[in-house]
């Protein structure tokens, strides 16, 4: 997109928004706030970020989402909590960050009797293999079901089917799972030190900080008081796509305003299930004019085909 002869062209029909799925501060974010003719948006990935981006570049404006800003609640149906097949639920690849093994020091010192699921996919070189291996390290190999690469209905259905979830990475970039987790009903536990920019959704609605000291009474406790918390009626009111996208929506608009220009359609919803794509199919048709004019006038495709649910 940078190296387009008619760049200035572009972004004098199209305001841009960035929004990367991950840690917004890359060489490649840093040099497009600098090269890019006008103003440009990016989404966030830690609260800390708003005030960091502002020493980027006098045209870079960032914006007060995430990517876990954009997940559907229509997608999600949660079971009745007495109904649910898995007390606790753990969805993160195979890496090292992910930190499985504090979750296995934890459990022997839990109820035999929680109903424990991890979901994940190889990462760094690390499979279930690892995991598993792990697992009878700390002697718990048998405490937990494990799945592995699960095509994302799966992963919402088994949100869907679980009384709480956990993550005990210390540091990484949105980890949206947070959010799908809540979507699901799930109140999600995090450690209290984490870097997580999810972590701005968790409040005495939608889940708890843990401290690694003691990770196993906190947990067992977080697990059995699970039925109390209401973190799908939090994140329906406050992090949805639908509500997200108005956001962006005022916050483009007053901008637009704000230049002279007259705003005369609100943006169409976004949703990230798993990938980014418009909510309604009769927005992504309405669309495709545009996408083709832009494909034949600057060479450039945005989006792509519509995926099915």
């Amino acid at each position: 997109m940078l190296g387009r002869s008619n760049l200035a062209e572009f972004a004098t029909k199209y305001d841009l928004v960035l929004a990367p799925s991950g840690d917004p501060h890359n060489l490649i974010n840093y040099a497009f706030a600098n090269i890019w003719p006008g103003t440009l948006y990016s989404q966030i990935s830690n609260a800390g970020d708003i005030e960091v981006l502002k020493g980027v570049s006098e045209k870079l404006v960032a914006l007060p989402l995430y990517a876990s800003s954009w997940v559907n609640p229509t997608w999600f149906s949660p079971k009745p909590k007495c109904d649910r097949a898995f007390d606790l639920t753990m969805v993160a690849n195979f890496a090292k960050f992910k930190r499985h093994h504090i979750l296995f020091r934890a459990l022997r010192s839990m109820p035999r009797d929680l109903r424990v699921l991890l979901i994940g996919q190889d990462q760094d070189g690390r499979t279930a293999k690892s995991i598993e291996q792990e697992a009878r390290w700390y002697g718990v190999e048998d405490r937990f079901l494990i799945r592995v690469s699960q095509p994302y209905a799966q992963v919402i259905q088994a949100f869907s089917d679980s009384r709480s979830s956990v993550i005990l990475s210390r540091r990484e970039g949105l980890c949206v799972v947070v959010a799908e987790s809540m979507f699901a009903d799930a109140p999600v536990a995090i450690l209290q030190s984490a870097e997580l920019g999810s972590r701005a959704f968790i409040n005495e609605r939608t889940g708890i900080f843990l401290n690694e000291q003691g990770l196993a009474e906190q947990l067992t406790r977080f697990v059995r008081e699970a039925d109390g918390f209401a973190p799908k009626a939090w994140a329906e009111e406050n992090i949805s796509c639908f509500k997200s996208s108005a956001r962006l929506n005022r916050i483009l608009q007053q901008h637009a305003e704000a230049c002279g220009q007259f705003w005369t359609r609100d943006l169409a919803p976004l949703q990230w299930c798993p990938f980014p794509q418009l909510v309604h199919a009769a927005d992504e048709a309405m669309m495709q004019t545009e996408r083709q004019a832009i494909a034949q006038q600057f060479g450039l495709i945005i989006g792509a085909e519509r995926k099915k649910p």
